[in-house]
């Protein structure tokens, strides 16, 4: 999550362009990529992740197990399996593809135009999760019918992500 890395722009046909840093790839309205995971236990559960008051954007609420931007020169799949670890400490899982779409929304005042592709993966309910603590304030376990519940009940608490991917996928 934590950005320095110059993140890939792409057109509207999702080929690579440049390189810019994340704060200009918002400032121009540029289109970039995104990845989101969805981790779920074997139960049906989803692991959501509270993003820490010191993000920028969605600070406190919310997410999906996992989100992150593609760097520049970096597949989306690379960089899954790079935030699966840097987030979550998982390593070695298998990814499904759930899909990849074009997406605009307004995170807090500003057009973010970027292109999604969603994974999948399943752990045990034990497994550990070790999380940097700056960027995430705390994860647990939810049923599926208790996020629709917090996205109906509760909006101002989820993050774009989640709402975003639960709408598409769920």
């Amino acid at each position: 999550m934590s950005h320095h890395l110059p993140i890939q722009v792409v057109n509207e046909r999702d080929e690579p362009l440049r390189g810019l840093p994340i704060a200009k790839v918002y400032e121009l309205g540029l289109i970039h990529r995104v990845i989101h995971i969805v981790v779920e236990d074997y139960d049906g559960n989803m692991l959501l992740q509270k993003r820490s008051k010191n993000i920028v954007k969605d600070a406190n609420k919310w997410d999906i197990s996992v989100g992150g931007h593609v760097d520049e020169g970096e597949s989306y799949l690379q960089t899954a399996i790079r935030e699966l670890h840097e987030e979550l400490g998982l390593s070695n899982l298998k990814l499904t593809e759930l899909g990849r779409r074009y997406k605009e929304v307004d995170i807090e005042g500003s057009l973010a135009k970027r292109f999604v592709t969603v994974y999948k993966t399943r752990i045990p309910h034990a497994t550990p999760i070790k999380f940097p603590a700056d960027e995430i304030a705390a994860v647990k376990w939810v049923s599926l019918a208790q996020v629709k519940q917090l996205i109906k009940n509760h909006p101002e608490q989820v993050a774009t992500g989640l709402k975003e991917c639960f709408g598409d996928y769920y």
